[in-house]
């Protein structure tokens, strides 16, 4: 076989290869966003831990470990957001969530919603609503922590808990499990019931303390304050009575129940780019760049090339918005971002202008990448061919 044959055959073969590749590639481009599985939906929602500038919110998804976070502000535009308490220097999805939203001001309203993997929730179409607690001359006792460690039935630590407790008629308060099982929770931050001022924890006062540890499993019961320092191993799927006295008159429950929190309804309205789409580009200079959200949110909208610009806009009422910057992008390669309530999204887009823009690599899944590889095994074919007549 002549080379030019052989020339031939590898440029036939490698277009049948690039077919299918280019094939599965553009298959593999998705969108921004999909719909959220029922594994991601936010269950078991409580607030506790109310004070006069910080709250909890917790809740678990017990099929399917998810980032969680909560966008809050003082109106339904919310503009801030917190992630879990177990969160350090980065984000880890997890089955439990404990996300305590900090420095806010005191008797103030706050309307948040929770972000639970690729989607964000709320209360059947609205905000969830939490005031925080005034301030008071009462100061609060001494730190009297409650502490213990929660086992399995197997006898080890689980893998995540929540832990949730009140005391003598206070509000709610909660924590979580380290790794070894052992949890604490600081009895002097409990409230009264209108928030006004701490409770007074006497001696003798009942504990009411519940787990929730997803398919690891719950576990319920009393202690009292006599026995709370440790209180004894509280192991998942079994009923509790730790309290060693028995106490005289009965509790008056705390006004903040722990029955879980409103409905739980996805967002209807994603965070999405609409134009320019992603990988696709522009004639102007100064694109107008448009997109959904929650209405009535503010977006944070960032335009990364060799000049960075950074912009709020707000939603509009449709859950649209749109944004043109004052500055001219030069031609080339610039990649867009917007944040709303903790959720970021990003694409890729290119100006078009007079000036010549750097070459770069299709990214990978493109279209264009679909076009190179079709296009450079019909060349190598043809001029195979073209070597094999001229033979």
């Amino acid at each position: 076989m002549t080379k030019k044959k052989w020339f031939g055959l590898v440029g036939f073969f490698i277009l049948l290869a690039g077919l299918p590749a280019g094939a599965y590639l553009v298959s593999q481009r998705t969108g921004l966003f999909t719909q959220a599985s029922p594994e991601e939906t936010p269950k078991e929602i409580k607030i506790t831990n109310i004070s006069d500038n910080s709250f909890t919110v917790s809740f678990i998804t017990p099929d399917k470990a998810v980032v969680g976070y909560v966008g809050y502000g003082e109106t339904e535009k919310l503009g801030s957001s917190s992630s879990d308490d177990r969160d350090s220097s980065r984000q880890t999805p997890r089955f439990t969530h404990h996300i305590t939203v900090k420095n806010l001001d005191p008797a103030t309203k706050y309307y948040f919603k929770i972000g639970s993997g690729k989607s964000v929730y709320d209360n059947g179409g609205t905000s969830y609503v939490v005031t925080t607690a005034p301030t008071t001359n009462d100061p609060p006792a001494v730190a009297d922590p409650a502490y213990g460690k929660i086992k399995t039935a197997t006898g080890i630590a689980p893998l995540e808990a929540l832990v949730y407790l009140t005391a003598a008629g206070g509000t709610p308060l909660s924590s979580y499990t380290r790794e070894t099982g052992n949890w604490l929770i600081t009895l002097n931050n409990a409230r009264t019931a209108d928030l006004s001022r701490y409770v007074q924890i006497k001696e003798n006062s009942l504990i009411n303390i519940s787990v929730q540890a997803g398919k690891d499993g719950i576990a319920s019961g009393t202690t009292d304050t006599s026995n709370r320092a440790p209180i004894p191993d509280i192991t998942l799927g079994k009923p509790f009575a730790f309290a060693a006295l028995t106490i005289p008159t009965p509790i008056t429950p705390p006004a903040f129940s722990l029955t879980p929190v409103g409905q739980v309804t996805e967002s209807k309205v994603p965070l999405e780019i609409k134009t320019p789409t992603d990988g696709g580009s522009v004639t102007s200079t100064k694109p107008t760049f448009t997109g959904t959200g929650e209405p009535g949110t503010i977006i944070t909208v960032t335009i990364e090339s060799p000049q960075k610009i950074t912009a709020q806009v707000t939603v509009g009422p449709n859950g649209t918005w749109s944004y043109t910057p004052t500055e001219n992008l030069i031609t080339g390669n610039h990649t867009i971002t917007i944040a709303q309530g903790g959720q970021t999204v990003g694409s890729q887009f290119s100006v078009k202008g007079t000036l010549t823009a750097t070459p770069t690599l299709p990214v990978a899944g493109s279209a264009e990448t679909t076009f190179i590889i079709i296009a450079a095994g019909l060349v190598i074919v043809l001029l195979g061919f073209l070597g094999a007549v001229l033979l």
